[in-house]
């Protein structure tokens, strides 16, 4: 660079040589250049694909979308003490736009969640429940929200069903549609969110529609590990009518793997506690009580 400078400045006229970083100028040099939402009636974000979805992932939700491995030792269950939880999932934008100094998208969801009985030999899948969604979702400020429109099937293993627990398990074609609307607020440190939802058509027709949520998240503003390691802590409480409205209680505490030069979704490892209703379909009915740990990726 000097040798640049030194080339440079023996030009006859020129007074003085600046260099910049080129991707660091290309940067500023979009962001100078966007447009500003000087009018309420036009929209100025042309959002396709958007980096990360506009409504922050609930961490604590043991049904929210995400990639996680999970060993959770059950306290109270009568199907396994020792399970593996897989989680197949994510949450994405397809469109983000603004008007009237809201953020908008629409997206799409999708989940596999698992329960897999890893005390007995040969390991046996008990349940999957598949998800998938298409949420629409606002930001303003602190605020934020989201109401989508999902469906969820649940199904037995066929390995468990071959089990003396399978053979007392009453196998039901669970499958509904429903819409779920939260809204979130955040503090400095703190996010609180709530909501409910309603499921408009489900099978078998007896299945109990509505259902309430909320929840607590903190992240703290200390880091360790050269930035690399956040404390984040979480809890959610859902309750549904189909449980006859018994809370089921999530937390989780542990950290948040950071570095924005690699990756840029929350990666988490995380120790969990769970009690109240079974989160798998078809053992909705099951009182259930858990610890463990997991490693989450929220995509």
């Amino acid at each position: 660079m000097e040798k640049v400078k030194q080339a440079s400045s023996s030009i006859e006229g020129v007074k003085g040589v600046t260099l910049r970083n080129h991707q660091n100028y290309r940067a500023l040099n979009n962001k100078s250049s966007r447009p500003q939402n000087n009018s309420s009636k036009g929209t100025e974000i042309d959002g396709t694909l958007p980096v990360h979805p506009l409504f922050e992932p609930l961490i604590a939700d043991p049904k929210w979308p995400r990639f996680s491995l999970a060993y959770h030792y059950y306290l109270k269950d009568r199907m396994t003490k020792h399970a593996f939880s897989p989680n197949f999932g994510a949450s994405f934008g397809l469109y983000r736009t603004e008007a009237k100094n809201l953020e908008w998208e629409i997206g799409i969801q999708a989940g596999l969640f698992a329960l897999m009985d890893i005390g007995r030999t040969p390991t046996a899948l008990i349940n999957a429940d598949y998800f998938v969604g298409v949420p629409i979702s606002y930001r303003s400020g602190p605020w934020s929200g989201l109401a989508r429109l999902y469906h969820i099937s649940s199904h037995l293993g066929d390995e468990f069903m071959l089990t003396p627990e399978g053979r007392k398990t009453k196998r039901i074609n669970l499958s509904y549609e429903g819409v779920d609307v939260l809204f979130s607020y955040n503090f400095t440190n703190i996010r609180v969110y709530g909501g409910g939802g309603y499921i408009v058509h489900k099978e078998p027709s007896y299945y109990k529609p509505l259902k309430i949520q909320g929840g607590a998240e903190y992240y703290s503003s200390t880091t360790f590990l050269n930035g690399r390691l956040r404390p984040v802590t979480g809890i959610d409480i859902k309750a549904e009518e189909h449980g006859k409205w018994k809370p089921g209680i999530s937390c989780k505490a542990g950290v948040q793997l950071e570095n924005s030069a690699l990756i840029s979704s929350k990666v988490q490892l995380m120790l969990e506690f769970y009690s109240g209703k079974s989160i798998h379909g078809q053992l909705y009915k099951d009182n259930v009580r858990y610890i463990g740990i997991g490693l989450h990726a929220f995509l």
